[in-house]
């Protein structure tokens, strides 16, 4: 998936990596049509000024249509009643506005929020995100930017999110050199900005930094964009060390029909799931530490509980300790 959403902190080091791994999970399924991450973070400021960007200047909310509401809807698709998070679809409405990109908010009832961005430049790019009023206290900015798997280095790069602290007066982008690019509010503090050309061309290549200043010229948020935001997910692959996903059916996230990953560093010399004390299953490890294993049937509806993944070097030593859980599993420990 690959709408880089930039989300910080604890937006998800094993508990992070786990549900970014759950986020990433849900959108396997569509993964050829969709790429997608969430980015937020605080720090320091910078400043200087110069850029030139397609962005908003004034703003007028407008209902969301109805495939933006039919997409934020299906973000309890497969949950138990106890687990969805209902967002208010009926009242879904545009936030913030380029005209060639829009980002989309239904209001969930904890203070709570779903957001989608639509874009001309990446139409099959579709991939609702929800955070729990919990999750927005610890995220001052979040930036969402999609991306087709095969963009070119100079393709357009679309940014949108939100700006948390109250006391942000404006917002902008820092690219190389320092040089800032302002990035005009919609409503309450929502975003989205399109930028092409060099301005996207130096994205690509060296990252970017969202930086809010309140009224003084204080900064009061950052978040940093990392250069490879736009990896492909074979390159992302790649090049990580530890990857374990699960696989499930979108009409029930209670349940996990397999597992699948790669252990490279450390790389096990054998693998095991752990389902409890008297069930433990033998996995097969390839040369590359990669491993793929189809839960059966009766044991599909188990994961409700983590259950672990161990692996073991040469002398018996445990070299990993990986919990798998099903996706609504993880959905209920934000709640």
């Amino acid at each position: 998936m690959n709408d880089p959403t930039h989300h910080v902190p604890a937006y998800d080091d094993l508990r992070a990596a786990l549900r970014s791994g759950v986020e990433r999970l849900i959108s396997e399924q569509t993964r050829r049509r969709r790429r997608r991450r969430t980015l937020a973070l605080v720090c320091g400021a910078l400043v200087s000024v110069s850029g030139i960007a397609l962005a908003a200047t004034a703003f007028v909310s407008s209902p969301a249509p109805t495939s933006v509401k039919s997409d934020l809807a299906a973000v309890d698709a497969g949950m138990p009643d106890a687990l969805r998070l209902n967002p208010g679809v009926n009242n879904a409405r545009s936030v913030a506005s380029t005209g060639a990109s829009t980002l989309w908010l239904a209001d969930l009832a904890d203070g709570g929020r779903c957001l989608e961005l639509t874009t001309t430049y990446y139409p099959n790019v579709r991939a609702p995100g929800c955070a729990s009023g919990a999750e927005l206290d610890q995220s001052p900015i979040s930036a969402t930017l999609p991306n087709d798997d095969h963009a070119e280095p100079s393709a357009p790069v679309v940014i949108a999110g939100h700006v948390e602290p109250a006391s942000a007066a404006s917002l902008s982008l820092v690219v190389s050199g320092g040089r800032t690019i302002p990035v005009p509010f919609g409503a309450q503090h929502f975003y989205v900005i399109d930028l092409t050309g060099a301005d996207a061309a130096d994205i690509r290549a060296h990252g970017v930094s969202l930086v809010a200043d309140d009224a003084a010229g204080t900064e009061v948020a950052r978040v940093t964009v990392p250069s490879d935001w736009d990896a492909s997910a074979a390159e992302v692959e790649r090049q990580t060390t530890t990857d374990v996903t699960t696989r499930s059916d979108s009409s029930d996230f209670t349940k996990v029909l397999g597992i699948d990953g790669v252990l490279r560093d450390p790389k096990p010399a054998s693998l095991q799931l752990v389902y409890d004390r008297d069930h433990t299953v033998e996995i097969t490890l390839s040369a590359d530490g990669s491993f793929h294993y189809d839960v059966p049937k009766d044991r599909q509806g188990d994961f409700m509980t983590p259950r672990h993944l161990v692996g073991r070097d040469a002398q018996g030593q445990v070299v990993v300790d990986q919990p798998v859980a099903a996706v609504a599993y993880w959905r209920s420990e934000t709640r």
